[in-house]
């Protein structure tokens, strides 16, 4: 079970995802989160893209080899969702 604490760990679990899908021939996936890590370089946009990215994952087609990963894809998703509501809290 990952543990995503920092915006860190969720581009960290992005990159190793590019890897994964890159050794299963699955382009699609590897372009999608590529584009997603280099969309801007401003934090907050990057983790908009990569959560878009990593929702469109999991809702897609069914990819046997991120069956194994699947709760750590929803708790990547989570973690960016609770950043983005930290982040617009008033103070």
């Amino acid at each position: 079970m990952r543990k995503f604490k920092s915006n860190q760990d969720v581009y960290g679990f992005a990159e190793e995802l590019i890897v994964l899908a890159k050794e299963h021939e699955d382009e699609e996936t590897m372009l999608l989160l590529q584009h997603a890590l280099q969309a801007s370089s401003m934090t907050s946009e990057v983790l908009g893209e990569l959560r878009f990215a990593l929702e469109r994952i999991q809702k897609g087609p069914r990819r046997e080899y991120l069956i194994p990963i699947r709760d750590d894809l929803r708790r990547a998703i989570r973690a960016i969702r609770k950043a983005f509501n930290k982040a617009n809290r008033p103070f």
